[in-house]
């Protein structure tokens, strides 16, 4: 059986001749000649036949995902969309986060400090995701150039190796602060130095992406690739492993460990825990399990969503290495495209909704500050009218004095 090629009609060097002919072939007219260029439009419908000569019985060559995913127009759109959304829904819902436990300074715990670092970390991200949206819903080339390219694209994969250290360092922070409660030193301390391992670690672990992402003048867009600055098809095989193992079952298996591990003391009966909680009280006790419960019901989901929005993207860069995408039916290749790569910009949006519906304390914390939003923002707008009317009553009892004045000179 032939291969389906761009021999068969001629195509502008811009346009993916095999994604294009592989669509025609599969009866997806509109969505091939979405691919062209307006100018090449009409070249079409002077045609005698009304559409392009194909092979039927024809292979159809997977392109690379890199490729694929810079000229399927629909793919780019639903794709952008997402990313404006989750962006969106990312920046309010993360500064509410921030702002609900920042507006009470002597209750942040280092658990909560972890949790504000995750959603100003989530909220910048979401606000790089919404600039590298913009291109693909506007149906334009990438307008910022290499410098833009490197770092844009960058950062969306570093908000992912972030978020899940800070994860880990929250898992750590709660397995010291529930198994070991009677141990001294600065957690906040601790804290702020796990963190700032988390970024140094990121940030050196993202100088492949960054080497490997380019912008393309000719083509015009903004792509990952291991052929330049010496760089191999090996060393991007080997990363995509490094990225799964470092950045997903390493700190989730530690994640898993740490949560077994509390689940099982908070769970269990308190008598068989009495020595870790020293001379306290049994009220404060029970009242700090229940506390603790509450913590780890959240972090759970949180961690639980993450590995539904992360870990496709991980095994998708992994096994588009080892699958032959030109033995998958079309249908089949734009599956593994969209189960990849279409969950991952979420991860960036869910922490706030998982609180929202989880978090009881949290949601309450909330609705107090959101009221006293409304309440201030009432009586400033009343203040103008008391003013007005308190005007209106001093310049009407001047008059009638000075009638009253008057009367009397009468």
């Amino acid at each position: 059986m032939e291969e389906c090629g761009s021999n068969v009609f001629d195509l502008p060097p811009s346009v993916n001749a095999t994604l294009f002919f592989g669509l025609l072939s599969q009866g997806s007219v509109l969505e091939a000649i979405k691919l062209l260029p307006p100018e090449w439009i009409s070249r079409l419908s002077s045609n005698s036949s009304g559409l392009v000569p194909v092979k039927k019985n024809c292979t159809i060559s997977g392109p690379k995902p890199s490729t694929l995913f810079s000229t399927d127009v629909t793919l780019i759109t639903v794709y952008a969309w997402i990313l404006l959304l989750t962006s969106v829904v990312g920046i309010v819902g993360n500064a509410l986060v921030m702002v609900v436990y920042c507006s009470r300074p002597k209750e942040l715990t280092a658990y909560k400090w972890s949790l504000v670092h995750l959603a100003a970390c989530d909220l910048c991200f979401s606000i790089l995701q919404v600039i590298g949206a913009m291109p693909s819903l506007q149906q334009i080339h990438w307008p910022y150039g290499n410098v833009g390219c490197k770092l844009l694209k960058g950062s969306i994969q570093l908000g992912g190796m972030v978020a899940v250290g800070t994860l880990l360092v929250i898992a750590m922070e709660r397995y010291i602060g529930v198994l070991m409660p009677l141990r001294r030193g600065n957690r906040g301390r601790r804290t702020a130095v796990a963190l700032a391992v988390v970024w140094v670690i990121s940030l050196l672990s993202l100088i492949p992406a960054l080497i490997s992402y380019r912008y393309d003048p000719t083509e015009k867009e903004c792509s990952e690739k291991w052929n330049h600055s010496g760089l191999k098809t090996t060393h991007g095989y080997l990363y995509g492993y490094y990225l799964l193992i470092v950045f997903f079952v390493f700190p989730m298996a530690c994640i898993t460990f740490s949560y077994v591990k509390i689940g099982r003391f908070l769970w269990q009966a308190r008598e068989k825990n009495e020595l870790l909680y020293g001379n306290l009280s049994p009220d404060v006790v029970e009242r700090r399990r229940n506390e603790d419960r509450r913590r780890i019901r959240v972090l759970l989901a949180v961690v639980v969503a993450f590995s539904l929005c992360v870990l496709p993207r991980r095994i998708f860069w992994v096994v588009v290495q080892h699958v032959d995408l030109s033995s998958l039916p079309l249908h089949s290749y734009y599956g593994l495209i969209y189960a990849g790569m279409l969950p991952y910009p979420f991860h960036v949006a869910v922490n706030p909704i998982i609180y929202s519906l989880v978090d009881v304390r949290f949601r309450e914390n909330a609705k107090v500050m959101m009221l006293s939003v409304i309440r201030s923002c009432a009586r400033y707008r009343e203040t103008p009218k008391k003013q007005v009317n308190i005007q209106m009553a001093v310049k009407t009892r001047k008059e009638t004095t000075s009638m009253w004045m008057e009367d009397e000179k009468v």
